[in-house]
């Protein structure tokens, strides 16, 4: 890939600013912040509980959250994937993924619902669910803190596609663990009070994260021009 001048030497410019740690270091590193974001986030769950007198069914539940753990984890790949040329996957891989991500979501709920129909009944007595919005928000904390550390400042390429992916992975993130403290599977709370909190924070987080993981001019990140 022929990067544009200007481009190429921003990146050479981080690169003697920031040298790279060695790679037996910075693996240790990652398995370390990765260890701790796990702890952080099952401390959390354990913390805050499963849905108390759960009325879907076990394998309902199951089904959901190995279903989501896949699609994080797809998205996490995607994020985190340099490959031989260091950039990363295709631009169209990450944003064909990308709404793979939200569409997957969305098959997830109409097999549940397929395979379970008595839990479209299940609302919400409460027009707007502001506790799963808040829950949503607080399951993706420490993922998106993470790999926002992972990746600040080392986006050559498409540091918005890579923001997005980023942020699909830790909304989903987000999603399992608010999904596993609600009881209520009713389409129009799941649509409401899960899918949009998954849909609003993957595209703020692409908006908003994308100068903090491209290629740095100095220390901080100023405005993208």
């Amino acid at each position: 890939m022929n990067l544009p001048p200007d481009l190429r030497n921003r990146v050479l410019q981080a690169v003697q600013q920031h040298p790279a740690a060695p790679r037996p270091v910075a693996r240790r590193r990652r398995l370390a912040a990765g260890g701790l974001t796990v702890i952080v986030y099952v401390a959390l769950l354990a913390a805050i509980g499963l849905a108390p007198d759960d009325p879907r069914p076990d394998g309902h539940v199951l089904t959901t959250a190995v279903g989501l753990v896949a699609l994080a984890l797809g998205a996490l790949l995607v994020s985190l994937r340099r490959g031989s040329t260091m950039t990363g996957p295709p631009v169209g891989v990450r944003l064909a993924f990308l709404g793979g991500g939200v569409a997957g979501w969305a098959l997830l709920l109409g097999a549940l619902y397929a395979a379970w129909p008595e839990t479209t009944a299940l609302e919400s007595p409460r027009p707007l669910p502001l506790g799963c919005w808040l829950l949503t928000l607080l399951f993706a904390a420490a993922p998106l803190t993470l790999l926002v550390v992972l990746r600040r400042g080392a986006e050559a390429v498409s540091p918005g596609a890579t923001a997005a992916t980023v942020s699909l992975a830790a909304a989903l993130a987000g999603t399992l663990g608010a999904t596993l403290h609600c009881p209520y599977a009713g389409l129009v709370h799941q649509l409401v009070g899960h899918g949009l909190p998954l849909v609003a924070l993957t595209a703020l987080g692409a908006w908003a994260l994308a100068p903090w993981l491209s290629v740095r001019r100095g220390q901080v990140p100023g405005p993208r021009r």
